[in-house]
């Protein structure tokens, strides 16, 4: 009796595991558990056919299937894959006395995963790629020119206003400094940061800047609205033409509301999707998704734009940036 439970318990546990098939001698399967059954229903009994026939796989699947098989008599393969039925399986071959055991997984869900990451991965990479190209294009097209025009100076015996240039060319390697990380939002915060970054890149009564915070915001969220309204304001300043600029920043149903208003000539939003590089928003899309917000954007030709942002946000206390 016990004998006979033992070997149920055994029965069970084995139809419990992942797909399995026994593989004898002469390439039969000989064995299959209730996963496999489960499976792969289509396929009904496998037992007595042919293993390499079984899935009836494309050519380089079924070559590299045939190669496991035969290196599988002497050694274990592993974390190999084939696909079948619109799915991908991951499967492993493992001699056992004088059959081959056959145990197969699902992966699926796993290779479209590895193939995001990816794809984020080689965006990342652009990404980088794109800002090192922003950042040599600024170099050269203010402090190298810059710097050439104080050394004609120099060579021409013109000292003083060589020097001149050489105090605007300091001004302006600050100003491409900022542009990459503010010292004002380390030091001082986000308030300040952004009440700087207004001042240095709009004249006096263009930009009118709301603060309505009334809670820290994380040091990572931070700087992400920092970029987005940096960003925000150069897309102003390159394609708007515009007079004014209107920035809130306000704290609303544990979330941070971040518009950004301009009364330039805009643009049609149909024509102008939130992807478009041309208009910088796809940097500013992604950084919203980073934090988990969400984004609107309002645009009529002679119109202006408004970018109107929602950023996830836990009260945390006291502002302290002011």
């Amino acid at each position: 009796m016990q004998t006979v439970q033992t070997r149920e318990y055994f029965i069970d546990l084995i139809d419990s595991l992942s797909p399995l098939l026994s593989i004898d001698k002469q390439g039969k399967v000989s064995f299959c558990n209730l996963s496999f059954r489960q499976e792969f229903p289509r396929l009904q009994d496998p037992i007595g056919k042919d293993f390499l026939d079984l899935f009836n796989l494309n050519q380089d699947d079924w070559q590299i299937l045939h190669k496991s098989l035969l290196h599988a008599r002497k050694r274990s393969i592993l974390n190999k894959e084939f696909h079948y039925d619109n799915k991908t399986y991951g499967y492993s071959l493992k001699p056992s006395k004088n059959e081959i055991l056959f145990l197969l997984r699902d992966i699926t869900d796993n290779k479209k995963l590895e193939k995001k990451i990816k794809n984020l991965y080689n965006q990342l990479l652009n990404l980088q790629e794109n800002e090192r190209q922003k950042i040599g294009q600024d170099l050269h097209d203010s402090v190298g020119q810059t710097i050439l025009a104080a050394k004609l100076h120099f060579q021409a015996g013109q000292m003083e206003d060589g020097l001149a240039i050489i105090d605007r060319a300091s001004q302006e390697l600050r100003e491409v400094y900022t542009s990459l990380f503010s010292s004002h939002l380390k030091e001082l915060g986000l308030i300040p940061a952004v009440r700087e970054l207004l001042r240095t890149l709009f004249s006096d009564g263009k930009a009118h800047f709301i603060n309505k915070i009334t809670s820290d915001i994380p040091q990572e969220i931070a700087l992400q609205i920092y970029r987005i309204i940096q960003e925000s304001c150069s897309n102003i300043i390159k394609h708007s033409e515009a007079s004014e600029v209107h920035i809130e920043l306000i704290t609303k149903d544990n979330s941070i509301v971040l518009s950004v208003q301009d009364n330039g000539v805009g643009f049609q939003t149909e024509l102008v999707q939130i992807h478009s590089k041309g208009f910088g928003l796809e940097n500013i899309r992604r950084r919203v998704e980073n934090i988990d917000g969400s984004i609107q954007i309002h645009s009529h030709p002679g119109k202006g734009t408004e970018i109107f942002i929602q950023i996830p946000f836990h009260h945390s206390g006291k502002l302290n940036d002011e």
